[in-house]
């Protein structure tokens, strides 16, 4: 015997109800810290390099720090928030936050040639490989 959770169907609600759910979502207070964000990371390799995309819209270019010490890269945006006030959010769904990545670099990144640009909302950090890892890439092996 299967259980089945049981949902009230839409037409049960009262308008009482309705208008409640609604006003209550306009109502409740934005709650997101900002050391919660990390925008979402994609890690592409190809033969010269490995590639980091982040999807960050809503940025400006000057906001974004990103810094190589020692094997670690930190990607980092620093955004302050203006007041203003003659604007009340009855609902704010999206904004830019401040946040900090770091990644552990692997010893074959040739990190002088380490760059990044900004576009369209998307940063992407290109890792150069050094030239002897990319020279060793292809290899014919024997089958034996």
């Amino acid at each position: 015997m299967n259980l089945v959770r049981f949902h009230k169907p839409n037409y049960l609600y009262t308008m009482n109800d309705l208008f409640n759910g609604i006003l209550s979502d306009y109502n409740a207070p934005v709650k997101r810290t900002e050391k919660a964000y990390s925008p979402a990371v994609n890690i592409i390799e190809n033969k010269e390099n490995y590639q980091l995309e982040f999807s960050v819209p809503g940025y400006e270019k000057e906001n974004f720090s990103v810094k190589n010490s020692n094997g670690i890269l930190t990607v980092k945006a620093d955004v302050k928030e203006e007041q203003d006030e003659n604007k009340t959010y009855n609902r704010r769904s999206f904004r830019a936050f401040s946040f900090e990545k770091t990644f552990t670099l692997p010893d074959t990144i040739n990190a002088e040639e380490i760059n990044a640009k900004y576009n369209n909302g998307i940063l992407l950090v290109e890792l150069p490989k050094k030239e002897a890892v990319v020279a060793n890439m292809e290899k014919e092996i024997s089958i034996q």
